[in-house]
């Protein structure tokens, strides 16, 4: 069932009046909600996900970067991208959000600087 505008509005306020509730509770269900989100898209638990980061040297697997490159609203990063092949759904790595992207216009389209390092990558896996 949708939500009225006044319904809306209420969550609006609530949330504005309540910051300190809505982020203790985003904290919380955080683990919980990736894990899920793991093991239904990819197959992958949270820990099969740590030993791929720690075996491509805990970032990016084509530029070494740490993190995606993608602030969260507590000022951290959000994690690395499970890149996997979309025909057989089969993992490749883990990649940050710019190389990430970069992998799915290479596949789909053209050039970069970046091409060759991109083409290495996807070689390693087919």
């Amino acid at each position: 069932m949708a939500q009225t505008e006044r319904e809306r509005e209420n969550g609006r306020l609530f949330r504005m009046r309540h910051p300190e509730r809505i982020r203790a509770k985003t904290v919380a269900y955080e683990p919980a909600a990736y894990a899920k989100h793991l093991g239904a898209k990819y197959g992958l638990t949270v820990a099969e996900y740590d030993e791929l980061l720690a075996a491509q040297g805990g970032g990016c697997a084509i530029c070494g970067k740490p993190h995606s490159g993608c602030r969260k609203k507590d000022g951290g990063y959000k994690k690395l991208s499970v890149d996997h092949d979309h025909k057989t759904g089969k993992i490749r790595g883990l990649l940050c959000n710019k190389c990430n992207g970069d992998i799915g216009w290479i596949e789909s389209a053209g050039t970069n600087g970046k091409e060759e390092l991109l083409r290495e990558y996807l070689r390693k896996f087919s």
